[in-house]
C-alpha cells in the first residue's frame, strides 16, 4: 500500500483534481493488478504480523484523519489463512488513518457512512479500539486475495474480468443490457471530437454558467460512481424500499442503513423469539447509519432547470431534460432502471462531453473500461 501511495505521489501534479473517480479507480485497479505479482507484496500478509477486521463506517472525521467504525462479520469470505483481529463483532471505535498519507487522502474523502471495508493493522493482540490502519481495501479485493492465497488457480485479473456481477457494478450496466442497447461495440469520440462538440454545445452561454454546468455534472457523476463501485448501489436500489433511495428522496443528513452487532442467524432467532419483523428488529436493536447528501433528486433537477435556461444548443437542452426526467422518475418510482439510465447520462455528459480528462487522470488507469466507457446516450452526438 505504501509503495502504491509513493507511486501516486510522483504524479500528484498531473492527477489534479484527484477527487475524481479516475484516481479512485486507479487505486482500485493497481491494487488488483497481477501483471508482475506486485499486488500481493504491496498489501500486508494475510497471515502474519497484521490483523484484519471487517468494518462498516459509522462516522468520518476529515479534520482529524480518522473514521469511527463498527466491527461486522466477514460475510461469506473464507477466513482460512487470515490473521483475524480480536476486536469483537458489534464493537465500535476509531481507526487512525494518519499513517496513510498522500493520495489516499482523496480516497478518504470519497468514503461515506455505511460503506464496508477490510482494515489491516499491526497485530499487538489488542481487543479494543483505537487501531492504526495499515491498509484499507474493499471486500471484493480482499476476497480475491484470500482465494489466491488458498491456492485457487485462476489469477486475480482473470477472476475479476470473468465476474459479471463485479463488472456490472463497476460499469453500471450488465452485459445483457449492453447487448440489448447495442452499445458493446460503440467507441467513444476522440478528444478532438469531444472538445469540438463541447465548444458547440456551450456556445452562447456565459463563462460562469458553463463552468457551473460542467462542475455540477462532474460532481454528480463522481458521487454516483463512487456509490456504484464501493457501495453496491444498484444492487441495493433493486429493492424499492431500500434506504439507499434516500439519496434520491432527501438532502442533508440521510439514513442509508442500519448497523447491528448481531449476525444473521442471531437476528433471525431474535425476530422469531420476539415475533418481530425485520423493520421492527432494526428499530428496536439497530443503530442508524447516516450520510450527508447535498441534493435530493428534485433539488438536483431544479438546479439543472435553472442552468438549462441559459443553454442555447437544442441538443444539449434535450440531454439535460433527459437527466432531469430520469432523476425525477427515479425518485417517484424507486425503479432502479431509471437510476441506471440517469447514471449513463451523467457519465457520458461528464467524461465524454463537458469534462474530458482521459489524457490526464485516464492515462494512469490500468483498465480504462469504466472511465472511458461510452454508453452513447447523448443526443448531441446523433
Amino acid at each position: 500500500m505504501r509503495n502504491l501511495v509513493n507511486l501516486l505521489q510522483r504524479y500528484r501534479r498531473i492527477l489534479i483534481p484527484i477527487e475524481t473517480l479516475a484516481l479512485v479507480f486507479c487505486v482500485f485497479m493497481l491494487l488488483r493488478s497481477s501483471d508482475d505479482n506486485e499486488n500481493a507484496s504491496d498489501m500486508p500478509e494475510l497471515d502474519g504480523d497484521y490483523a484484519y477486521v471487517c468494518i462498516q463506517i459509522v462516522e468520518i472525521d476529515l479534520e482529524n484523519y480518522n473514521v469511527r467504525g463498527e466491527v461486522i462479520d466477514f460475510e461469506d469470505v473464507s477466513l482460512s489463512g487470515v490473521n483475524v483481529g480480536l476486536l469483537t463483532v458489534g464493537s465500535t471505535g476509531f481507526i487512525d488513518l494518519s499513517g496513510m498519507n498522500g493520495p489516499f487522502y482523496s480516497f478518504f474523502k470519497l468514503m461515506s457512512e455505511g460503506q464496508v471495508y477490510v482494515v489491516s493493522y499491526a497485530d499487538k493482540g489488542q481487543t479494543d479500539f483505537p487501531i492504526e490502519a495499515v491498509s484499507f481495501e474493499n471486500m471484493t479485493n480482499f476476497r480475491e486475495r484470500v482465494t489466491a492465497t488458498n491456492g485457487i488457480e485462476e489469477t486475480m485479473d482473470e477472476s475479476f474480468m470473468e465476474d459479471s456481477d463485479v463488472l456490472d457494478e463497476l460499469t453500471g450496466v450488465s452485459e445483457a443490457d449492453q447487448e440489448e442497447a447495442g452499445s458493446v461495440e460503440i467507441t467513444a469520440p476522440d478528444k478532438a471530437d469531444v472538445m469540438a462538440m463541447r465548444e458547440i454545445v456551450l456556445d452562447g452561454m456565459s463563462e460562469e454558467d458553463a463552468e457551473h454546468l460542467c462542475s455540477l455534472m462532474k460532481e454528480a457523476d463522481t458521487k454516483m460512481e463512487s456509490l456504484i463501485i464501493y457501495d453496491n448501489f444498484f444492487s441495493r436500489l433493486s429493492d424499492p424500499d431500500d434506504l439507499k433511495w434516500n439519496y434520491f428522496d432527501e438532502s442533508g443528513e440521510i439514513q442509508i442503513g442500519w448497523a447491528t452487532g448481531d449476525d444473521e442467524q442471531t437476528i433471525q432467532e431474535i425476530m422469531s423469539q420476539e415475533g418481530l419483523t425485520e423493520t421492527e428488529y432494526y428499530e428496536k436493536y439497530g443503530n442508524k447509519v447516516v450520510a450527508e447528501n447535498k441534493y435530493s433528486a428534485e433539488e438536483f433537477a431544479q438546479l439543472l432547470e435553472e442552468i438549462q435556461g441559459s443553454v442555447l444548443n437544442e441538443a444539449l437542452k434535450n440531454d439535460l431534460q433527459q437527466i432531469i426526467d430520469e432523476a425525477r422518475l427515479a425518485a417517484e418510482t424507486h425503479d432502479v432502471e431509471h437510476a441506471e439510465k440517469l447514471y449513463y447520462l451523467l457519465h457520458d455528459m461528464d467524461y465524454i462531453l463537458l469534462n474530458y480528462r482521459l489524457d490526464t487522470e485516464g492515462q494512469y488507469v490500468k483498465d480504462k473500461s469504466t472511465i472511458s466507457k461510452y454508453y452513447g446516450v447523448l443526443s448531441v452526438y446523433d
